[in-house]
């Protein structure tokens, strides 16, 4: 009964591993090198066929593979099952028979030959492909035109320690075969060889189709899952407002997609790259890992000799580019992934793992880490760190997957950032552009504009306006030499935009089309280019003061004035003739006073302005 059972568990753990062979090699049928016989065919099935062909025929017959297994069988007679494979040497003689005399077949062929236990047999190949995996045996049989070597045969009896006279009988029920009839089943057993060959062959043929059609639909329903679940990240993308609001969102989405406990998204800060936002993390673990960079007792980064902040850890390497694809553990795309650091660290050195780590990760008891690079072409954005206990949580297809997802965040974040940034730019522009009107407008005796290089207006300040006729805001965008056309002034502005260089005017008279009554008006102005960065005129400041009023007041006084030198000088002329006639008139007098005294008399007239009066 031990024996029994012994047998019976070597054959069900046999089964199993034939069984498990099966489906390994229904998985990948390109390989049939370990498949046995007993792992194509259905043996049962064929052991029911040839039982009904032995019934019609009598003829003997067993499938037996390369080791020598029986896989089918009938006809078998007592000399064989009783006798010559129950003693152990004469078994050798069988399985030698049944291995190496049957070797070398021709698909297609059969080999008729004499066992070692000195009988005939029969064998044709069954191949799969072009690899024989078993051979198709009939027998064992004597022809009927020979005699049976009864003293071979009685010496083997005592040698291997059989009873004669029941081995002698045994042998004597050994079915006799023509030839004629021997070479007519072995047309029928080479057909049956073949298409068990072909049976084998198919067999293979429809594991490949089934293991291909099972990869395929794998495949499919796999590209279904990552397909819906970029669906919902790129609806989670266009849902965002910002990038602050794309941020938590994502790493919301990280975490649930990819099923980790911690995750955490680093962004470009200045030098360093510090957790932007982190789900699952304790706060103690981001405070000590926010920053990359080391800094000195200045507060400023750490750099290299190129001048480059040094960026420390794993983060570092992949932020800094620093991988080896040749590594199992980084991307072609330059993401790293672990599914257990400490294995990690155990068998590598920091010159495989590119830099020394901090191992922080490691020391939170983190086992499975990816680092995924935020990539926008050959800039680094930050990553996307995925951080998990648990050993095992990443497989290649999903690094894959958090990749082309971590790429469309990138792609995401930089152009909300770009939109960000050009909305804070307008926001300063538009703030410094009303604080330019308001300058603008406060110089209220000052005409102050801004041109574009084609002469549009820009910026208008209300004293211009107002002196024009309009409010600034219907001015601009119109061209001001549509308005005041004036083929002299547009000369002007044009060399002044051609040249690059300034010009001032002083009371350059100019009339207003729409505003005949005003005549002429006078101004003092200077036209002023604006350049660019590369030094090209982007516009034109146009500062003018009208000096009509001074102009006309000017003219007045030269008129006034002129008028004032004719007066002065006809009153010059009168003023010359009546001294001239006072002169002469005190100079008589002085002579008769002079007469007088020198005959002793008084002076006859009294002059004020003598010496000594």
């Amino acid at each position: 009964m031990i024996t029994e059972r012994k047998h019976t568990q070597e054959a069900l753990a046999e089964s199993e591993q034939r069984v498990r062979r099966k489906l390994e090699n229904i998985i990948a049928p390109e390989d049939i090198a370990d498949l046995d016989l007993a792992d194509i065919i259905d043996a049962p099935a064929l052991q029911a066929l040839v039982d009904d062909f032995h019934q019609l025929t009598g003829m003997p017959m067993g499938l037996i593979d390369l080791k020598g297994q029986v896989l089918a069988g009938v006809g078998w007679q007592d000399v064989c099952t009783k006798f010559h494979r129950v003693n152990p040497d004469s078994y050798r003689n069988c399985l030698e028979s049944d291995i190496q005399l049957s070797a070398g077949i021709p698909h297609g062929e059969y080999k008729v030959y004499k066992c070692r236990n000195n009988m005939w047999d029969v064998a044709t190949p069954v191949m799969v492909g072009d690899r024989q995996l078993g051979n198709l045996f009939m027998g064992q049989f004597f022809f009927e035109d020979e005699q049976p070597d009864y003293g071979f045969f009685r010496a083997q009896a005592a040698r291997f320690g059989f009873d004669e006279q029941a081995y002698i009988a045994a042998l004597e029920a050994v079915p006799r075969l023509s030839r004629e009839t021997l070479h007519t089943s072995m047309n029928f057993f080479m057909k049956l060889a073949d298409n068990l060959s072909r049976q084998g062959y198919s067999n293979l043929k429809l594991a490949r189709s089934l293991a291909e059609r099972d990869a395929l639909m794998a495949s499919l329903r796999e590209r279904e899952q990552e397909k819906e679940t970029a669906v919902v990240f790129l609806r989670l993308v266009n849902e965002s407002q910002g990038s602050r609001e794309l941020i938590r969102a994502a790493t919301l989405f990280f975490q649930e997609y990819s099923g980790c406990e911690a995750v955490g998204i680093r962004l470009r800060d200045g030098d360093d790259y510090p957790y932007y936002e982190t789900r699952g993390f304790t706060p103690e673990f981001v405070e000590s890992e926010n920053r990359l960079c080391d800094y000195d007792e200045t507060g400023s980064a750490v750099r290299d000799d190129n001048g480059n902040p040094l960026i420390a850890c794993m983060c570092g390497n992949v932020i800094c580019r620093r991988f080896d694809p040749v590594k199992p553990f980084f991307t072609a795309n330059g993401s790293f992934w672990s599914n257990s650091t400490s294995e990690l660290l155990a068998s590598t050195s920091e010159a495989d793992r590119q830099s020394r780590t901090r191992n922080r990760c490691n020391g939170e008891g983190y086992e499975s880490v990816a680092l995924i690079p935020l990539r926008q072409g050959e800039e680094r954005q930050g990553l996307l760190q995925l951080n998990d206990r648990r050993k095992g949580r990443f497989t290649p297809e999903t690094i894959a997957l958090w990749e082309r997802l971590a790429d469309y965040l990138a792609v995401a974040l930089a152009k909300f950032r770009t939109e960000e940034t050009l909305a804070a730019a307008k926001e300063t522009l538009e703030i410094e552009r009303d604080i330019l009107q308001a300058i603008m407008n406060g110089a209220k005796n000052s005409h102050l504009i801004y041109l574009d290089r084609n002469f549009n207006f820009v910026h208008v300040n209300e004293t211009y306006a107002r002196t024009c006729g309009y409010r600034p805001e219907e001015m601009i965008g119109r061209n001001h030499f549509c308005l005041y056309p004036n083929a002299e002034n547009e000369a002007i502005f044009a060399c002044v935009r051609d040249s690059g260089e300034p010009v001032a005017f002083r009371d350059k008279p100019f009339e207003f089309p729409d505003q005949p009554e005003r005549g002429v008006t006078y101004w003092d102005w200077t036209l002023t280019p604006i350049k660019d960065l590369s030094g090209q005129v982007a516009g034109l400041v146009f500062s003018l003061y009208e000096t009509t009023e001074l102009k006309r007041a000017g003219e007045e006084i030269r008129r006034r004035s002129e008028e004032l030198r004719a007066t002065n000088e006809e009153l010059s002329r009168f003023n010359e003739a009546s001294v001239g006639r006072e002169l002469r008139m005190i100079e008589l007098k002085k002579e008769i006073n002079e007469l007088c005294r020198q005959a002793g008399l008084p002076p006859r007239h009294q002059l004020d302005f003598e010496e000594g009066d």
